[in-house]
C-alpha cells in the first residue's frame, strides 16, 4: 500500500435499539478492537462507524449513542469512505451494489461460526445470518478458529476470497466497564469450594450450557462441597421450553437449588461477585472475549478450546467427566499455581493486543492487497 494513500474507512454495525449491545454480543467489541488496529496501519486516515440496521437507518444521534466509534451517515458513508467492513450485519444491497459501482471496497468480518448457525436457520426455516444473497464483497476476513468449519461455506456461497486475519482484544473496554461499576476485576484466592459460572451465547448448539452444567454436575456429583453455585447466563428464556426443563430437572446441581438461570450478563458482573471460575464449552467456536476477560482476570478457565494453548483448563471435547475431573483438580491447584497462570496468560493476551506489531503488519497486509501501490 502507498505510504502517501490516506485511506478512510468505515466499520459497519448494527446500531439499531434491538441490536445486541456492548456486552450482549460481541460485534461492538470487536469493531472498537479492529479500529484501534486499523488506525495504527500506514496510510490510514480515519476508521469510523456506519449504521447497518435491518431495514431503515437508525437516526444519526441514536445511532451515536450506541456506537464505541464515531457514527457518520450512510449518505456521508457513500461519498468519503474507501472501504467499509460488515462486522457481523449486512448492509442493504442496493446500498452495497452503488458503493461497489463508485470505486468502493467492500469486505465482510465474520464473526461466529457461520455453516453452523445457517444450517440450524435452515433446517427450522428461520433466517440465516448472512447467507445465501447476492453480494459485492471482495474480501472475507476470519479469525482462525472458523477458518476450518466455515471458510469453504464462505467462499463457495459468496464467491469471494476468505482470508484468515489475526484475532483481536484488548482489556480496555472490559477495564472501563468494571470500574465504572465499582468493580475490582480480579480473582481473589482462599476459598475452599467454587461459585461457577457458564456464560455461553445460547444462540446455537455451536456454543451452548448444556455441557457445561453436565461438567458441573458430574464434579458436584463427585465432590458436593466443591460447588457452592452455579450461574447460567442468557438462560432465563430457556426456562419457558418443556425439553430444557426435562434436561435440567435430571441434574442434581438443580434439584439440590444450587443453580440460578439469568438473562444476559456480562463477565464483569458475574466473575468475581458471584462466581470464582467460568466453565466454558465451544463447538467449531473455540475463540471468545469471555474466555480473554477470564484470564485477564486471572479466574479460572475450564474449557475445551484448543487456540488457547495451555492457559486455562481445558477438557477433552463432550467429555463432562474428564470436565468435573479438570474442575476439581483446577479448584485442588489453582490458588497455588496463579502467578503462573496469570503469566501465561499475560503472554496469550499480548498476542491478541491491537497495538502490537505484528497485529498490525497483519492488517495492513490486507488492506495492501485491497488497495495495491500505485
Amino acid at each position: 500500500m502507498s505510504h502517501t494513500r490516506s485511506l478512510r474507512i468505515g466499520i459497519a454495525l448494527d446500531l439499531s435499539a434491538t441490536a445486541p449491545g456492548l456486552w450482549d454480543g460481541d460485534a461492538l467489541q470487536a469493531g472498537v478492537f479492529l479500529a484501534m488496529v486499523l488506525l495504527r496501519c500506514t496510510g490510514v486516515a480515519c476508521c469510523v462507524a456506519l449504521d447497518a440496521a435491518p431495514g431503515r437507518e437508525t437516526d444519526l444521534l441514536e445511532a451515536s449513542a450506541r456506537s464505541p466509534l464515531p457514527v457518520v451517515s450512510r449518505h456521508e458513508a457513500m461519498q468519503s469512505l474507501d472501504l467499509i467492513i460488515e462486522m457481523g450485519c449486512r448492509l442493504p444491497e442496493d446500498w452495497t451494489h452503488d458503493f461497489s459501482a463508485k470505486g468502493g471496497v467492500l469486505v465482510a468480518q465474520r464473526i461466529t461460526g457461520d455453516l453452523i448457525a445457517d444450517s440450524e436457520a435452515m433446517a427450522f426455516a428461520c433466517p440465516t445470518a448472512l447467507l445465501p444473497a447476492p453480494n459485492f464483497y471482495r474480501e472475507i476476513w476470519v479469525w482462525p478458529a472458523y477458518a476450518a468449519a466455515n471458510g469453504s461455506y464462505l467462499h463457495y456461497t459468496t464467491l469471494a476470497h476468505v482470508h484468515v486475519v489475526p484475532p483481536l482484544w484488548s482489556p480496555a473496554i472490559l477495564e472501563q466497564s468494571a470500574s465504572e461499576q465499582g468493580v475490582l476485576w480480579r480473582y481473589a484466592p482462599g476459598r475452599r469450594s467454587w461459585r461457577l459460572a457458564i456464560l455461553e451465547p445460547n444462540r446455537s448448539t455451536a456454543a451452548s450450557c448444556h455441557l457445561p452444567l453436565m461438567l458441573c454436575d458430574a464434579a458436584y456429583r463427585r465432590q458436593p462441597e466443591a460447588v457452592e453455585s452455579i450461574c447460567v447466563g442468557d438462560s432465563a428464556a430457556m426456562m419457558e421450553g418443556q425439553h430444557f426443563c426435562y434436561f435440567v430437572d435430571s441434574l442434581d446441581v438443580v434439584r439440590q437449588r444450587k443453580v440460578q438461570f439469568f438473562d444476559a450478563i456480562p463477565g464483569f458482573a458475574m466473575l468475581g461477585s458471584r462466581a470464582e471460575a467460568l466453565i466454558s464449552h465451544h463447538w467449531g467456536m473455540g475463540q471468545s472475549y469471555r474466555h480473554y476477560e477470564a484470564l485477564h482476570g486471572g479466574f479460572p478457565l475450564i474449557h475445551n478450546a484448543p487456540l488457547l494453548g495451555d492457559c486455562g483448563y481445558r477438557y477433552k471435547d463432550f467429555d463432562p467427566e474428564d470436565g468435573a475431573e479438570t474442575l476439581l483438580s483446577a479448584l485442588r491447584h489453582h490458588d497455588d499455581d496463579l502467578a503462573a497462570y496469570r503469566d501465561k496468560a499475560a503472554r496469550l493476551l499480548a498476542e491478541l493486543d491491537p497495538g502490537a506489531d505484528r497485529q498490525v503488519k497483519a492488517y495492513e497486509a490486507r488492506l495492501a492487497a485491497l488497495f495495491p501501490p500505485d
